[in-house]
């Protein structure tokens, strides 16, 4: 569960395995952003994923809540993209690859969270990765990432 903080800096168990958990504690803390999307990424797979870009429709990351650099084998992580005032989305596109020099991402994620409310997320798995998705809606709103290997579904 995304609002579980106990598990903070130890192992949490999901879907038949145990995951690290590398989620920043300041991810849960509550905000004053008028738009705040929550993410938390659960990578299953066997490779670690290095953070090959990731940019704004408007917003920003939180203050300690960005993307982390490397996603490490079976762990969980997150970031946090906020918004103040009434202009535009608050959004953002983050992509991973294998290696931190890859041209091409192997994940694809994006989240959206308009001043209307009609938040949407998606996410793509490339060369071998699955990308299962699932979030809320409102004005601070989360979504979770489940990340697998295709031939370990």
């Amino acid at each position: 569960m995304l609002d579980d903080v106990a598990s903070q800096g130890r192992t949490v168990r999901h879907g038949g395995e145990t995951l690290a958990d590398q989620r920043p504690r300041q991810l849960f803390a509550p905000t004053e952003a008028a738009r705040s999307t929550r993410i938390l990424l659960r990578h299953h797979g066997v490779r670690p994923l290095h953070l090959l870009g990731a940019s704004f429709v408007t917003g920003r990351f939180a203050a300690g809540q960005a993307p982390p650099a490397v996603m490490a084998p079976r762990s969980l992580a997150g970031y946090r993209v906020e918004g103040d005032g009434d202009a535009g989305v608050t959004g953002a596109v983050v992509e991973y690859g294998f290696r931190p020099t890859d041209q091409f991402p192997c994940l694809w994620l994006v989240t959206s969270n308009p001043l209307g409310g009609a938040a949407a997320w998606n996410g793509q798995g490339y060369a071998g990765l699955v990308v299962r998705f699932s979030g809320t809606p409102g004005p601070a709103n989360q979504v979770e990432y489940e990340i697998r290997d295709a031939a370990r579904p």
